[in-house]
């Protein structure tokens, strides 16, 4: 029981962080696009707009890109940047360890938890998307 609240805790956290860094990232859109000091209804609806896609798909293509790394697609390019860094950086220089080594060492570290990157993008970008429409509708 003590285990389950600790781990609902813990998503509870993570999903706190996403959402505090989307709000984040919606309201750097927002000073940015200048929608404190807009008048037109018009510009303050698309950056509106943009402030909900922009941090949805950002969070969502790096949920995806998470979701690969730990399936393995970077090992090749990780590989070689270890080892160019030994080539040119030999004070750096460790054990050299092959590439089947490497990727079960690789395969071993998970990456994990990151559902809650996409989850709170997906909801951004749907908020983001919903707002558009209705942007579209009001202004042809």
């Amino acid at each position: 029981m003590n285990e389950e609240r600790d781990s609902l805790k813990g998503k509870l956290a993570a999903y706190a962080i996403c959402v505090a860094v989307a709000v984040g990232l919606l309201l750097l859109v927002l000073t940015i696009g200048g929608y404190w000091k807009a008048e037109d209804p018009m510009d303050r609806a698309r950056i509106l707009c943009d402030g909900f896609s922009v941090p949805g798909a950002l969070l969502v293509l790096v949920a995806g890109v998470l979701f690969v790394s730990g399936q393995g697609a970077f090992n090749g390019l990780l590989f070689g940047l270890k080892r160019g860094k030994e080539i040119f950086l030999p004070f750096l220089r460790s054990e050299y360890v092959p590439y089947r080594e490497f990727v079960k060492r690789r395969a071993k570290k998970k990456v994990t938890g990151y559902g809650c990157l996409f989850f709170v993008g997906l909801l951004f970008l749907i908020v983001g998307i919903l707002l558009t429409v209705r942007f579209s509708r009001l202004y042809p």
